[in-house]
């Protein structure tokens, strides 16, 4: 009997964003390019429950702020995030595996997770780092923190251009972006964690 393919898994924010169909449509290649990426990886990844689950109690005494989990090429980092990323309503931005839309993707998901009225990408999303800080600060009717994921690291990216962080995060969420142990980000690091 052949094996059976594993099941595919997909992320709370991306089932949010699919029940937005125009939304959805205006980033969908960038999302498709993602779930591939995390199918891949997950398909092949070897679960780490202990780690996930001090991530999530080191997440849920954080009512916002900026948590760095820095590791060096090779070591899981990117099958972490997908780990967290197709098991909870984080939203997910992969730069290297997201293509040009991969920005406004995260955007999208922003708007779905937050429940947002208007579920429509701001115009100026592309590249624009405030389209991010604002919809990071508009009032949520989400119950939780939103939680977003970024793999931050420079050597996996195409774009020379830095990515578009926001300034500062406002009340209410957390960042969790995945670097190497001497990268810099544009933006105060309250946790780092080293795998």
């Amino acid at each position: 009997m052949p094996a059976q393919p594993p099941q595919q898994i997909i992320p709370p924010a991306f089932k949010r964003l699919e029940a937005l169909p125009i939304l959805y449509s205006q980033v969908a290649a960038a999302i498709e390019a993602q779930q591939a990426l995390i199918d891949a990886t997950l398909a092949t990844a070897i679960p780490r429950p202990d780690i996930l689950s001090q991530l999530d109690h080191l997440l849920q005494t954080m009512q916002s702020g900026v948590l760095a989990i820095r590791a060096e090429p090779g070591a899981g980092l990117t099958t972490l995030l997908c780990q967290l990323a197709a098991t909870r309503p984080y939203a997910l931005w992969l730069p290297a595996w997201s293509g040009a839309d991969g920005y406004e993707a995260l955007c999208a998901q922003i708007i779905a997770l937050g429940q947002h009225p208007v579920a429509l990408l701001p115009p100026a999303a592309r590249r624009d780092a405030t389209t991010l800080e604002h919809l990071l600060a508009e009032p949520s009717t989400a119950d939780r923190p939103i939680v977003v994921i970024i793999d931050t690291r420079s050597d996996a990216l195409i774009d020379p251009l830095p990515l578009p962080f926001p300034v500062v995060l406002p009340d209410g969420v957390i960042l969790i972006a995945g670097c190497t142990h001497d990268e810099s980000l544009p933006i105060a690091v309250d946790v780092n964690i080293t795998l």
